[in-house]
């Protein structure tokens, strides 16, 4: 599994919460229970794309770990603004 693939509710509510680059998120598609509820609100406030996706799909993309319905694609690279860097 690849470095960026961030897999399972907590991992990627945690990765939200403190401002991790997330390109994608992926969500089985169905009704949504609880804290996949609390996942997608967060990803909602902090704007990322969301796509649902099919258990098969979320079962690759996790190369076999407990996804419970939820997979973060997080950026490779973290981006700035030219004002950081100037800072």
């Amino acid at each position: 599994m690849s470095e960026n693939i961030i897999i399972g509710r907590n991992p990627v509510l945690e990765a939200i919460k403190n401002g991790r680059p997330i390109d994608k998120l992926f969500v089985k598609s169905g009704p949504y229970d609880g804290s996949l509820k609390k996942v997608i609100g967060e990803a909602k406030k902090s704007k990322i794309l969301i796509a649902e996706a099919a258990g098969q799909k979320l079962d690759q993309m996790a190369d076999g770990g407990n996804h419970q319905g939820v997979v973060a694609v997080a950026a490779m690279y973290d981006y700035t603004t030219p004002e950081r860097i100037m800072e």
